[in-house]
């Protein structure tokens, strides 16, 4: 897959041992042994060791160095975080309003209440996401909230079946497998229905609430948009006159964002690797990560 500004995607789990105070949450902090991710963001590894690279020159670690595949097992985070300050800069979901907040601790909280970062937007969870430092880099996890957390891409992003897309105010998900048939008796006929008419590639929409607003079946080059496009969905403020593109090559489907004023984001399963630069959403409100030098 092409470079993505979206995660690096490794197994992450079952390296951090809980923190030696009560946990308040109800939630395990960290990755757990069965967290699993995205398989569609999988490719970002030449981009972290580059990033790692750039920033090993700068803060005098050995310019060789890799994040190891296998960590210790009983890695700790630091409560003094080193290195590169990660500060994260917030746009209100209107996208008029831009704050920004350092991120100062080892696990740093962000939902509706009682976190770190407290967000008013009505779509996100009381504790949704955190944020916190493995061997020096940034880690993003989603705390298993009902509208996930959503990383955008850059270049061409492959389609796995079941992957959620955010365009603009859109959600949609892509699917390219067929919904296993309800079940058949012996010597029951077959079920009625349309004729099959090619692959099952298509997108459905989803609105507020989680009902579903269309199915949409996908050709070999779709663009998505406010006008002039394959979809075109007007009334979204946020969505650029062609906003992404879906296009087919060698019967793999892959998604692009086509130079859009808010950009396209992928739903990701669970803990990914941040770089500089990287945005991801919460809700409806638009987080932007960037690296400054230490305090």
């Amino acid at each position: 897959m092409a470079k993505s500004s979206d995660s690096n995607i490794q197994d992450l789990g079952g390296t951090l041992e809980p923190l030696s105070e009560p946990n308040p949450y109800p939630f395990e902090l960290g990755p757990q042994p069965d967290d699993g991710v995205i398989s569609s963001l999988d490719s970002r590894r030449e981009l972290l060791d580059l990033t790692r690279d750039l920033l090993a020159r700068t803060h005098g670690q050995p310019g060789n160095y890799r994040q190891p595949v296998v960590r210790p097992s009983a890695a700790q985070p630091s409560a003094q975080p080193t290195g590169p300050r990660p500060v994260l800069a917030v746009h209100s979901p209107g996208g008029t309003i831009e704050t920004t907040h350092p991120v100062d601790s080892a696990r740093y909280l962000v939902g509706r209440e009682n976190c770190d970062l407290e967000l008013d937007d009505r779509f996100v969870a009381r504790w949704h996401v955190q944020l916190f430092r493995r061997d020096g880099a940034l880690i993003l996890q989603d705390l298993n909230s009902k509208n996930g957390v959503y990383l955008r891409i850059a270049d061409d992003l492959p389609l796995e079946d079941g992957d959620r897309i955010a365009i603009g105010e859109q959600r949609f998900e892509f699917r390219n497998k067929w919904d296993r048939p309800a079940g058949q008796k012996d010597g029951d006929s077959l079920a009625a229905g349309a004729t099959w008419a090619g692959p099952p590639a298509r997108l459905i929409r989803y609105l507020e609430g989680g009902q579903i607003g269309g199915v949409y079946p996908l050709a070999q080059y779709n663009s998505i948009g406010s006008q002039k496009s394959d979809l075109t969905f007007p009334d979204d403020t946020f969505l650029s006159p062609t906003h992404a593109v879906i296009h087919c090559e060698s019967e793999r489907y892959y998604l692009r964002d086509h130079d859009s004023d808010f950009g396209t984001f992928i739903r990701i399963a669970d803990a990914v690797e941040l770089v500089d630069g990287d945005c991801f959403l919460v809700g409806r409100t638009r987080i932007r990560l960037t690296f400054s030098s230490p305090k």
